[in-house]
């Protein structure tokens, strides 16, 4: 059985794209400077639209983690 789509307009990121630019973030500037209005800049989307992928900021910085102790790769989808 496959997810139900959400209503509304179809998302112009992905989760991946989220965690990857909270990321660059933090490596130019280090994780103080990542925030759900920094990364929603960065993207060109209203930070309200990041939670559409990520559940809060904690939630955005584990994925962050994950993503290092993984190397190259993909984000998972948890």
């Amino acid at each position: 059985m496959s997810p139900r789509r959400r209503p509304g307009r179809p998302a112009l990121i992905s989760r991946a794209d989220v965690v990857r630019t909270a990321c660059a973030i933090a490596d130019l500037s280090g994780v103080p400077a990542v925030s759900m209005r920094a990364v929603g800049m960065e993207l060109g989307v209203a930070p309200m639209g990041l939670y559409r992928h990520i559940a809060d900021k904690e939630a955005l910085l584990e994925a962050m983690v994950e993503l290092v102790a993984a190397g190259p790769g993909e984000v998972s989808r948890g």
